[in-house]
């Protein structure tokens, strides 16, 4: 049967009349500034690895990473150094960012029942379906359990006691639990269930370096997974995804421990002042859970995006995978401006009457 048409994240960028700020608009279709607020200099991090790569004649460039296919040796030391934990051996795959991991490890659905945890980004759910998997609304009778942590609304399965309870009982019947933590690094080391990897037999987690570090364009996604599903997950994931520059940026990031610590106390007291800037100028307004840099708007985005924009503030079309009807809903959002000078241009913005 062919596959609905679903669409995917990256889809709701496909309209936007731009991705930076200019003269007249604002951009808060997604978040551009985090990285100025991370606690050490990334860009003159980056530079000077790049400028080491360089003066060292290429070793990571001219390197074909036949002998550490998947970067665990690379990033096994960069990875405890992240999360603290020096005696600890993390199973490691690879990719070229979470989305790449994402689709690769759908292949683990086929004729599998698959239960998805509340509402989420609408890529895994299709591939899913694609790959011959099958949803079910019975946690207790899947296969396999995909969640986000931490999710975009509601803060399921938020406390680590409860992945922990979730993996047990899970495993209890050889089911998988796949967590999708893209949004973690919004969230200090000890909330990632990338601790407990070691402690349960079933659980496989992906990290990414785009979220709050503001690093995209790297293209690195990790998969860290208990020991025993090791095999199973290198089976469905080709080696060499990430580029060994990437591998040899990212580690080096990694390794500096936990830098997002100024990102997030900044996101915390400017998502209160956004908050209030859109209710004042008459937008009805979601909070996302908590850490996030995002505020939902209510109404429909064709009407409500279009206001936002008269005023000089770009936002986007969210879209939202329904765990009840399995189908893709749309929400108005958009980003906290986390600079001073841009928090500036949306009071500027909006400080006008309240919109009718």
């Amino acid at each position: 049967m062919k596959p609905p048409a679903v669409p995917l994240a990256i889809d709701s960028y496909g309209d936007l009349k731009a991705l930076g700020d200019s003269a007249s608009l604002l951009n808060l279709a997604w978040t551009i500034d985090e990285r100025q607020c991370i606690g050490i200099n990334l860009d003159d991090l980056i530079a000077a690895e790049l400028k080491a790569e360089s003066s060292e004649g290429l070793p990571f460039m001219n390197r074909y990473l036949v002998d550490d296919p998947y970067g665990e040796g690379l990033l096994s030391g960069p990875v405890r150094a992240y999360f603290a934990n020096s005696d600890w051996s993390p199973c490691i795959v690879s990719g070229a960012g979470v989305i790449s991991l994402l689709q690769a490890l759908a292949a683990l659905t086929r004729d599998t029942q698959v239960h998805v945890v509340g509402n989420t980004y609408p890529d895994f759910p299709h591939w899913i379906h694609v790959a011959g998997g099958v949803h079910t609304s019975q946690r207790g009778q899947a296969e396999m359990i995909f969640l986000e942590r931490p999710s975009l609304m509601g803060d399921q399965l938020d406390g680590l006691g409860d992945v922990r309870k979730l993996c047990f009982s899970a495993s209890e019947r050889g089911a998988v639990v796949l967590v999708d933590e893209s949004n973690a690094n919004y969230r200090p080391p000890a909330f990632s269930a990338v601790n407990l990897t070691a402690e349960v037999d079933n659980l496989i987690v992906l990290r990414g370096m785009s979220k709050g570090y503001g690093m995209g364009g790297l293209r690195l996604g990790l998969c860290i997974a208990s020991e025993l599903l090791q095999g199973r997950v290198r089976k469905v994931v080709p080696p060499l995804l990430a580029s060994s520059l990437s591998l040899r940026i990212g580690a080096r990031i990694l390794s500096m421990g936990d830098v997002a610590e100024p990102l997030r106390e900044r996101i915390r007291v400017n998502r209160d002042i956004a908050k209030a800037l859109l209710v004042g100028a008459g937008f009805g307004v979601v909070d996302a859970s908590e850490g996030f840099p995002y505020l939902f708007l209510r109404g429909d985005p064709s009407k409500v995006l279009p206001e936002l924009e008269a005023r000089g503030v770009l936002g986007k079309s969210h879209m939202i995978w329904s765990s009840s009807d399995r189908s893709v809903q749309v929400m108005p959002r958009v980003s906290v401006p986390l600079s001073e000078a841009r928090m500036e241009i949306l009071q500027r913005a909006l400080s006008g009457s309240a919109r009718r």
